[in-house]
C-alpha cells in the first residue's frame, strides 16, 4: 500500500503507518525505504526518529553533514531550519523521509513555549514523508485520509513470514500452533523466529516456556536481540509496550 499511495499516487506525498506498539510499524516503513533504495537510486533517504525533539536534532545535525550543508553548526535550532529549508528547494532533489516514532502530539506540534518537529518539516513537490506512529488521532491528523492501519497478519501470511524467518524448518502443525499462542503479531513472530533460530530450542520447548507464568513471559518476549531497525534506548520487545 506505500508503494501504490506513495509512488503511484502523483497527488499523494505523506502517508503514515499507525498500530499498537507491538505490531512493528517500523519494519514495513524500512522495507518501502529499501524499495525506493533499490528500485529509485536518485532519492535521498533520511530516517528522522520523533522519540524526543533532542533525537530529531541529532538525526538533523547528521542530515547537514550528509548534504554539506553550510552554517549548520551555528545552532541547534538552525541546523533544523537549514535541513528544512534546503530540503524544499528543488536543488534538494527528490528526497524520502521517514519519521519514526511520531507518538507524541507535544514533541510533533509543540506546546506554547516551544516550537515541534512538524514546524521544521521539509515540504517539496519532490519529497514524500513517512509517519510510523501508534496514535490514531495522530495519524489522522499528519496525512488525514493516508494511513496504513496494521494489526494482526492473516494465518498465511503469519504462516509465509515464520518459515521465511527460521534457519530450520517445522512441522505446519507446531507452527499453526506457535501462531495461535503469538496472535499472529508481526513483532511477536519475528521475536519468536530469532529466539529459535539463535538458541536452536524446539518449538515445543518454545511454547512451554510460553505458557509459563505472566513474568516468566513477559522475562521470555523482553529478552533483546539485535534488530537493525529499532534505536537504541527504544523499547525493543512485544511484550515491554
Amino acid at each position: 500500500m506505500l508503494h501504490q499511495t506513495l509512488l503511484e499516487d502523483t497527488g499523494c506525498q505523506m502517508m503514515s503507518i499507525v498500530g499498537l506498539g507491538r505490531i512493528g510499524k517500523t519494519q514495513p516503513a524500512l522495507r518501502f525505504a529499501y524499495t525506493v533504495r533499490e528500485t529509485m537510486p536518485a532519492v535521498s533517504i533520511f530516517w528522522m526518529p520523533a522519540l524526543s525533539m533532542e533525537s530529531y536534532e541529532q538525526a538533523c545535525v547528521a542530515v547537514a553533514a550528509a548534504l554539506h550543508i553550510s552554517q549548520a553548526e551555528t545552532s541547534k535550532d538552525n541546523v533544523k531550519r537549514l535541513v528544512k529549508e534546503h530540503l524544499s528547494t528543488d536543488q534538494a532533489g527528490p528526497w524520502l523521509l521517514v519519521l519514526d516514532n511520531a507518538d507524541d502530539h507535544n514533541i510533533l506540534y509543540g506546546t506554547e513555549y516551544a516550537a515541534g518537529i512538524i514546524d521544521y518539516l521539509p515540504e517539496s513537490e519532490k519529497g514524500m514523508t513517512v509517519f510510523t506512529t501508534r496514535v490514531q488521532e495522530l495519524a489522522v491528523a499528519l496525512t488525514r485520509g493516508d494511513v496504513l492501519e496494521l494489526g494482526s497478519m492473516s494465518k498465511l501470511d503469519a504462516m509465509n513470514f515464520l518459515e521465511k524467518s527460521l534457519i530450520r524448518k517445522n512441522p505446519t502443525e507446531e507452527c499453526e500452533e506457535l501462531l495461535d499462542e503469538l496472535a499472529y503479531l508481526p513483532l511477536a513472530i519475528s521475536q519468536a523466529a530469532t529466539y529459535l533460530n539463535m538458541n536452536r530450542t524446539t518449538f515445543t520447548r518454545y511454547l512451554r516456556l510460553l505458557r509459563q507464568t505472566e513474568q516468566d513471559t513477559i522475562s521470555l518476549m523482553s529478552k533483546e536481540f539485535q534488530d537493525q531497525t529499532r534505536y537504541k534506548g527504544s523499547a525493543n520487545a512485544v511484550a515491554s509496550t
